[in-house]
């Protein structure tokens, strides 16, 4: 609209009244009419059906996130900023090691090289179309940048097409409506390099037909839910063998080894998996847990940081870096851990156990204090931890100091049921 109303060779902009209503109001009544689908199918104008579509299982990877952000936050804003603009790495396909745009997105810059020209129209800085186009670009990547995907299977940032129409008239005010040597070569090569994207993406994500190690694989997979783990070790050697770079398949064998009590061969192939695919989630947490099993505390403690570098509100990998802490004796970090894995997952029983065992053999009031100031004592994680403690201290007969956990419990959380139990069966009198 701005663009349409700055325009000055145009006769609606002797009108510009009308021009913007023209334009203006028929945009209103469809937006209108898409939240009113909205509110009638989903409850509420705002939601269009991907937040469901997320929490119901459609998105596995984006659902702690959204849980704790929502659709659109400024906690998006360096994952995007890395797909839209500085993801220039190629992946490998899975079981052939072809070369793979990330699926994920890459830069737009490497995608289509033109778009290099949006710069160049900074040089029209007194004209105001120049300027309104850069408005409407502003306006949608704001949006796009702090949203919780970027679009998943794809080439390039497919979600980019609704501000491309207004990045195209920036490149040829760039190119300066001329066709150069440098433009046209760059727009030779934006063409080989989507051609090639797309043949891509039909290849690995349309049309693409198993592999012999994908294969093998999928038998792996189904031998181990029926418990044939000797068919499924066989099936998932013979796949790495097809294809020795199959990350997935390395996990699944270090899985089925750390299922039999073999934690140093656990270690071997979870290690192999994450060295395979650095970004591979469920690898370097379960290499974290097989190094804690094998007695290597601190490596396990650097190995679930790294998780938490990659996917920071994953619960379990809080909970894991917590009870390896207690292992090397820091018991301030591991009751931070603790916490942030009940603040995200509050019914979290793991992490309520470590938090309370923590707290019952190490004291807490110093540590608290120390790693998340005076709100701390108002997290509800903490009264389910003081009970848990009382409990332990009344089954070792020491009433006295359960009591005193209890009265604890009700002080972060009055009508905590337990504690308020718990103290009657004392016969403890509490004041309402």
């Amino acid at each position: 609209m701005i663009y349409l109303l700055a325009r000055r060779d145009d006769g609606a902009s002797r009108r510009p009244i009308l021009a913007a209503a023209g334009f203006g109001i028929p945009l209103l009544i469809a937006c209108g009419m898409n939240l009113g689908y909205n509110h009638a199918r989903f409850g509420s104008p705002w939601e269009s059906g991907q937040g469901i579509q997320v929490l119901t299982g459609g998105a596995e990877g984006f659902q702690e996130d959204f849980r704790q952000h929502g659709a659109l936050s400024l906690h998006y804003l360096p994952r995007n900023l890395k797909h839209y603009f500085g993801q220039f790495a190629l992946k490998r396909a899975p079981y052939t090691g072809e070369l793979l745009f990330d699926r994920h997105g890459n830069s737009m810059f490497m995608a289509t090289p033109a778009l290099l020209y949006l710069f160049a129209s900074f040089r029209r800085r007194k004209d105001v179309a120049t300027w309104a186009l850069w408005a409407g670009v502003a306006g949608v990547l704001s949006l796009l940048l702090t949203f919780h995907a970027t679009g998943t299977n794809q080439f390039g940032n497919r979600y980019l097409l609704d501000c491309l129409p207004l990045m195209i008239p920036l490149v040829a005010i760039g190119m300066r409506g001329r066709l150069t040597v440098v433009s046209g070569a760059l727009i030779a090569v934006s063409l080989g390099i989507n051609a090639w994207g797309t043949q891509r993406y039909f290849k690995y994500f349309v049309e693409r037909v198993p592999s012999p190690a994908e294969l093998h694989f999928a038998a792996g997979v189904y031998a181990e839910s029926q418990e044939r783990m000797p068919q499924a070790v066989a099936e998932f050697r013979t796949a790495i063998r097809l294809w020795p770079r199959f990350a997935q398949a390395h996990n699944n064998l270090g899985a089925i080894s750390a299922g039999r009590g073999e934690a140093a061969t656990a270690v071997g192939h979870f290690a192999q998996a994450v060295e395979i695919d650095p970004d591979f989630v469920e690898a370097r947490y379960n290499l974290a847990n097989a190094l804690s099993e094998s007695g290597r505390p601190a490596e396990a403690a650097a190995a679930f940081r790294e998780v938490l570098r990659i996917s920071p509100s994953l619960v379990e990998a809080h909970n894991g870096l917590g009870a390896v802490l207690i292992e090397l004796n820091q018991t301030g970090p591991a009751i931070e851990h603790f916490v942030l894995a009940l603040r995200q997952r509050g019914g979290y029983q793991s992490a309520i156990n470590n938090l309370a065992r923590t707290l019952a053999a190490y004291g807490v009031t110093a540590d608290v204090i120390r790693y998340f100031g005076r709100d701390a004592a108002l997290d509800p994680a903490y009264a389910r931890a003081y009970v848990l403690m009382g409990d332990q201290q009344q089954a070792s007969g020491d009433a006295d100091a359960a009591i005193a956990a209890y009265r604890r419990a009700l002080e972060i959380e009055s009508d905590n049921a337990d504690a308020l139990e718990q103290l009657q069966k004392l016969g403890v009198r509490v004041r309402p």
